[in-house]
């Protein structure tokens, strides 16, 4: 019905503006005809599609939005819609891959898997991607998921021209998640991949030294962990560990060296605070432990392994009410936990809470059978060191845990002053 006066209008504009454009104009004119000769639905369909083309939100943004916020069914339903209208080529695999995620993130595992492989063989580019995905898995706890993304981009992401560069990384997340699963042989594996495409990395480094630690090759671990500092003399992490794995094998000076170089380059990491604080508790530095710990707590309130080292740090200090609040609040965290039950229990019978301590050191052995015979071999090892502070507390412990288990009297001031 309106052909006619559309045509009309087309030629006086092409009488003003010459040959050339009018026989554009007559293209666009024979274009709009067709499409209007069109049934609704096919000109519907096709301007959904012009829109899935034009939309630039970027699928894989809204995939992890949608994860942090709870929206995943919501999500997913439109990122169908979308896949569903968009041609073959690398906007319909991100949207793919998108919604792999998101049936990654629920435990849709033989789902995740397939829409991995389709978006990777439509556009192998998308690896460094999914390396950056499987991180957030990582992050988020998603160990299977990430697992599953890992397995499938490390291939594609060692061949692909722009992925190549995040290869190592792939194989540092999947080496950490085998390490978290206790597969360490394939862990090793996997950090061996990563070094041999960047040597010089730290943070591999420093994560192929926890592995060797985790076979108990603490040598090659510390010498890892030397290599790494030579490369890189200021990296925390390298001193973090290095000093922690010093700590157990008894080199104190040495340890506490590196955690207090750690602590200075890095002071926001809970990690390394906790061991040094640890430390300072062997070495009978109640003040410093208590600096080092209140930080770890502040950094991190739900770590309980902090709390407890503050308690003890406070105990020592005759500070019993903010003793005992901490170790209920370790107790609270790690209830699974025998030392953190022991732990309130000398805070209430620094008090005098006798019966109360007993119920709680009763609960410890049920938890930790082999507590007492951990204490005084801890116990042995300082008084060998010349650290006489640290050994005492530990035996004094120990034996208020076997009077506890049978059933003596509980006195709190027989070795220990607080």
């Amino acid at each position: 019905m309106l052909d006619g006066p559309i045509v009309t209008v087309f030629l006086l504009i092409g009488a003003t503006i010459g040959t050339a454009a009018l026989v554009a104009l007559i293209f666009i004119l024979a274009g709009y005809l067709a499409e209007r000769r069109l049934p609704p639905t096919v000109r519907q369909a096709r301007a959904a599609t012009r829109s899935a083309l034009n939309d630039t939100s970027d699928p894989l943004a809204a995939a992890v939005g949608a994860m942090q916020t709870g929206q995943e069914d919501a999500c997913a339903q439109k990122l169908r819609a979308r896949i569903a209208r968009l041609p073959i080529g690398p906007p319909r695999a991100r949207a793919i891959l998108a919604l792999a995620f998101l049936s990654g993130s629920q435990g849709l595992r033989e789902e995740a898997r397939q829409g991995y492989t389709e978006a990777l063989r439509m556009a192998p580019a998308l690896a460094g991607a999914c390396v950056d995905l499987a991180g957030i898995h990582v992050r988020d706890a998603h160990d299977a998921a990430a697992e599953d993304l890992l397995v499938i981009t490390i291939p594609v992401a060692r061949l692909d021209h722009d992925a190549r560069e995040k290869a190592p990384l792939a194989h540092q997340l999947l080496g950490q998640i085998l390490r978290r699963d206790e597969r360490y042989a394939e862990a090793e594996r996997q950090l061996l991949q990563a070094l041999a495409l960047r040597p010089s990395d730290p943070a591999l480094i420093c994560n192929y030294g926890m592995i060797l630690e985790a076979l108990g090759r603490y040598d090659e671990a510390a010498r890892q962990y030397q290599e790494g500092m030579r490369l890189a003399p200021d990296d925390a992490m390298l001193h973090a560990q290095l000093g922690s794995l010093l700590m157990r094998q008894g080199a104190f000076g040495e340890a506490n060296a590196h955690l207090e170089t750690s602590v200075e380059i890095f002071p926001d990491r809970p990690t390394a605070r906790v061991n040094l604080a640890a430390l300072k508790l062997k070495l009978g530095e109640w003040n410093a432990a208590e600096r080092e710990a209140s930080a770890a707590v502040a950094l991190r309130p739900e770590m309980a392994t902090a709390h407890a080292n503050l308690a003890r740090a406070l105990l020592q200090q005759g500070r019993l009410d903010e003793a005992e609040r901490h170790s209920r609040r370790a107790v609270e965290l790690a209830p699974g936990v025998g030392s953190a039950w022991a732990l309130l229990g000398y805070a209430l019978l620094a008090q005098g809470h006798s019966s109360e301590a007993r119920e709680h050191f009763r609960q410890a052995l049920r938890l930790e059978p082999e507590l007492p015979a951990k204490l005084r071999a801890e116990a042995r090892m300082l008084d060998g060191m010349g650290l006489p502070a640290g050994a005492t507390v530990e035996r004094t412990h120990a034996e208020w845990l076997d009077r506890a288990s049978a059933g003596d009297g509980l006195s709190p001031r027989e070795h220990v002053g607080y």
